[in-house]
């Protein structure tokens, strides 16, 4: 038996109720924290839009409403795999929804962290224009990249060993790189169908 079961009040709460009742509290505690997922599902649409927007996913995705010029359809997109994600975690108790969602936000600090050690070589002229209060400090800006991203390796790391005896498709490390592996399949797939358009606009000599 796993303690770190029963840390959550739902967890000890199941240890008294039967297996339905447990799971309908799961249920009550997602809906008391939905106002989380208001901002997610905003965030993740607006990245959606910015991607097609930027040519990394088809124009279409950046369709908006006639009349409030909202991007619906990757509003609607957003909104289906957040609920995946809560349906998800109802039957599995709800520290397995929180692992998948801080694991997530574990990914994206990791790469704040080396964007800060990539930033001059990688855009130097948006470095250069930089006027934050550490941008002339490099010691500081490599201190902190390294410290934001040992920090989130090291949670990151955690939340995977501390669920490796879950089903292996329900392990957030598992879904972390289906996701990525997805990421980089329809990153290299539109990269190519651009160059290739690019290629056939330019008119022969």
């Amino acid at each position: 038996m796993k303690f770190t079961t029963y840390t959550t009040s739902t967890g000890l709460l199941g240890m008294v109720m039967p297996a339905w009742l447990a799971s309908l509290m799961n249920v009550f505690v997602a809906l008391i924290v939905i106002k989380t997922f208001l901002p997610a599902y905003l965030a993740q649409s607006r990245w959606i839009y910015a991607w097609a927007q930027d040519g990394l996913l088809p124009m279409r995705f950046a369709s908006t409403h006639m009349r409030f010029q909202t991007p619906v359809l990757a509003l609607t997109i957003a909104a289906v795999l957040g609920s995946l994600a809560l349906a998800e975690s109802i039957p599995m108790g709800y520290v397995f929804g929180v692992n998948v969602r801080v694991l997530a936000s574990m990914v994206v600090f990791f790469f704040l962290g080396l964007g800060m050690l990539l930033f001059p070589r990688t855009a130097p002229d948006y470095y250069a224009a930089n006027e934050s209060a550490i941008a002339r400090n490099r010691p500081i800006q490599i201190a902190a990249g390294v410290a934001i991203m040992g920090f989130s390796t090291w949670f990151a790391i955690s939340i995977i060993v501390s669920s490796l005896d879950k089903p292996v498709l329900l392990q957030p490390g598992v879904q972390a790189v289906i996701v990525a592996l997805a990421g980089v399949l329809i990153y290299r797939y539109r990269s190519g169908s651009s160059r290739r358009a690019a290629v056939t606009a330019t008119p022969e000599p």
